[in-house]
């Protein structure tokens, strides 16, 4: 018995203080990327996420297009359902 008490608060003891140092460790932050154009999108600035993409304020537009490209008619050349 004294041996298993032991052997439990030992490891008790180095868990805790694993978890510890894991809870102050600093986080490392992740750049968040711009999915059109891959620069950072930086704290303060404002981007679109959407399905899984996320797209700065300059690249909007063009994600949009791409976005909205199976939507396309050309006036005169529709199709007929």
């Amino acid at each position: 018995p004294f041996v298993n008490n032991f052997f439990y608060f030992s490891f008790f003891i180095i868990l805790r203080r694993d978890i510890l140092e894991i809870i102050r460790r600093p986080r490392r932050r992740c750049a968040l990327l711009c999915t059109v154009c891959g620069r950072e999108i930086t704290k303060g600035q404002e981007y679109w996420a959407c399905n899984g993409s996320r797209v700065c304020a300059g690249c909007l537009a063009e994600f949009a297009r791409l976005e909205l490209a199976p939507c396309r008619e050309i006036r005169g050349e529709e199709n007929r359902i």
